[in-house]
């Protein structure tokens, strides 16, 4: 009962005992110290995007049984960015959160600081766990991202993309290298997406001279000489145009026209 009470003090918000004819029946709560004993390996990336607490809870109705897990994290858009890293290919669901998606029986969503993922070890209806996700996501509060980089491609009004502020993701997205060679760990934002003929990289920066030492960097370190243009690999071509504090690099271009062409229309 301690523990109950406990738990019940640190969590930001309460859960209701039954939704939708489910009884409650178990909960643990996990940190960046002991994410593994639940999530083994997979652990790492929520710790990239810097969450402090999950809180899983398991619900049961007959033979059918729930698992809600709900992590909050130290920003709106570090959620935001989780989300965006786990979303797939599945039914985008609207009234949900800021951003939710269904796909089989598991459905996905962020608002605020958090990330819920709910997912049915049986076969329950896409409707009982929408409704659950409703049921959760009213007692969650809506915050104001401040962040540049989001801000910038909201007026591009591009919905796929990556938003991330760690070396290890990005090299998740397209492997650069090990050394942080752009500066995230003191502020720098990125965001990647698939453009038509390749995919793009921005990266946002807190200051001009920041950012002129990370494209010394790019140069050096990635493209291997003074390049603003290079075939990578056989029908990989690269390049990046810098704009006041920002570098969008364009990668896997198979032709190097089509790579310069779009370089011409982002000066």
């Amino acid at each position: 009962m301690f523990f109950y009470l406990f738990f019940q003090i640190i969590l930001p918000f309460n859960l209701k005992e039954d939704i939708e004819g489910f009884k409650k029946v178990s909960y643990k709560n996990y940190n960046e110290k002991n994410i593994f004993d639940y999530i083994n390996g997979a652990g790492e990336i929520y710790v990239s995007f810097k969450f402090k607490n999950l809180f899983v809870f398991e619900y049961k109705k007959e033979k059918n049984e729930l698992v809600v897990e709900i992590f909050e994290f130290s920003k709106p858009e570090h959620s935001l960015g989780i989300f965006k890293h786990l979303k797939g290919s599945g039914e985008e669901v609207f009234g949900i959160g800021e951003e939710a998606e269904v796909f089989g029986n598991y459905l996905i969503f962020w608002k605020g600081r958090y990330f819920t993922s709910i997912g049915a070890k049986n076969n329950i209806s896409k409707e009982v766990i929408k409704n659950f996700a409703k049921e959760i996501e009213k007692n969650i509060k809506k915050e104001e991202i401040k962040s540049w980089a989001l801000d910038y491609i909201k007026k591009k009004k591009i919905k796929n993309f990556k938003y991330f502020f760690n070396m290890n993701i990005l090299n998740y997205y397209y492997y650069f290298i090990n050394e942080d060679i752009f500066y995230f760990n003191r502020g720098t934002e990125g965001i990647f997406y698939e453009g038509k003929n390749g995919f793009i990289l921005l990266l946002f920066f807190e200051n001009e001279k920041m950012c002129e030492v990370a494209l010394k960097n790019l140069k050096e370190k990635f493209y291997f000489g003074d390049f603003e243009i290079k075939e990578i690999e056989k029908n990989k071509w690269s390049g990046f145009i810098k704009k006041e504090k920002i570098i969008k690099i364009f990668l896997d271009f198979k032709k190097k026209e089509e790579l310069l062409r779009i370089i011409n229309e982002n000066r």
